[in-house]
Order: structure tokens, then C-alpha cells, then sequence
């Protein structure tokens, strides 16, 4: 979703000095943009993850459906599943050696910048496993792109720090 900002004409007349606002990443404003930004975390993991699913399926024309998995007996978890492009391990983590930061993992990075066709654009959804999960567990994400399956576990560090781990990886021929 292309989001609109409007363009402010400033005058500084006589200014000495000017600084921009940043932002100290910490784990209050982790928790803060984690877990304390959803009213209702349940709805707002399911949401997040579904309209992200979407997306996905939107990017590439996909019109095979989303599976959804909820919760039993026999299995306690839910899942989202899509039959979209999938995400690179560098666009899940990000790349040291590059310099770039993941969309996965980068509070505020969209990949869907461009387009009114998408329902996202605030890079904040991919982020909602936490606001369920708090501090006292993880959740997995699945990514299968450019013929690897990569297994992740997101999760809460020592210091309250969001964090993910790639764990498995293989090859995988069909979707």
C-alpha cells in the first residue's frame, strides 16, 4: 500500500541549529512495538499474518487458497500458509556483509511500497507473532523461496531484543 505523507514547506528563519529525531531501539520499544500496539493480539496475529498471506498471493497472481490451520487437540498451534514468492534468508534476517536490513525483521521496512494493490505497508505485521507470544516463548516462520525451505524461530532474546534464528534449510522441488 503506497502511503502518503505530505511534504511540509519549513522556514527556519534564524534557526542556530537543527537535529532530526531517531530512535534508541531497546527493549521498551520493542515491547512497546511487539506486543503493546494491538488491542487484541489474538485477532491482531491472525489479521496480520492472513492479509499478509494475501499479499503474497497478490504479488504473483496467485489464486490457488490460503491454508489456515487452526488449533486442536491433537495439535495445539495454528498457521498461515501461502503459495506466494516467499522471502529470501536475506530478506528474513538481513545481510552483515551487505549492510541491508531484512523486511522480515526491520520494524517499519515495507516491500510493499509501491503498490495500492496490497493491503500492507507499515512493515509492522510480519512482527505480530510477538504481541501473542510475549516474552516467554517463540513462534516459527517457513519461507520457501528460490528452491530452499528455511525454517526460522522468532523470539525475545536475554534483553527483551526481538530476534531471529534460521534453523533448518533444505531444498524443496514442490510448493
Amino acid at each position: 500500500m503506497k502511503v502518503v505523507t505530505a511534504e511540509n514547506e519549513i522556514e527556519t528563519f534564524g534557526a542556530q541549529a537543527e537535529a532530526k529525531f531517531g530512535l534508541e531501539f531497546n527493549a521498551k520499544i520493542a515491547r512497546m512495538l511487539s506486543e503493546q500496539i494491538y488491542s487484541d493480539p489474538i485477532l491482531a496475529v491472525g489479521r496480520e499474518y492472513i492479509c499478509n498471506a494475501w499479499d503474497a498471493h497478490t504479488q504473483v497472481n496467485q489464486d490457488k487458497p490460503i491454508l489456515v490451520k487452526l488449533p486442536n487437540a491433537l495439535s495445539p498451534y495454528w498457521s498461515v500458509r501461502d503459495y506466494g514468492p516467499g522471502l529470501s534468508q536475506e530478506q528474513i534476517m538481513g545481510s552483515a556483509a551487505t549492510g541491508n536490513k531484512g523486511l522480515f525483521n526491520t520494524y517499519g521496512k515495507s516491500g510493499k511500497d509501491d503498490s495500492n494493490l496490497q493491503i500492507g505497508g507499515f512493515g509492522m505485521g510480519s512482527k505480530a507473532g510477538f504481541a501473542y507470544v510475549k516474552q516467554t516463548s517463540a513462534f516459527t516462520v517457513t519461507s520457501w523461496h528460490g528452491g530452499l525451505c528455511n525454517i526460522y524461530t522468532a523470539h525475545m532474546d536475554k534483553d527483551g531484543i526481538p530476534n531471529i534464528v534460521l534453523m533448518a534449510s533444505s531444498e524443496y522441488t514442490d510448493k
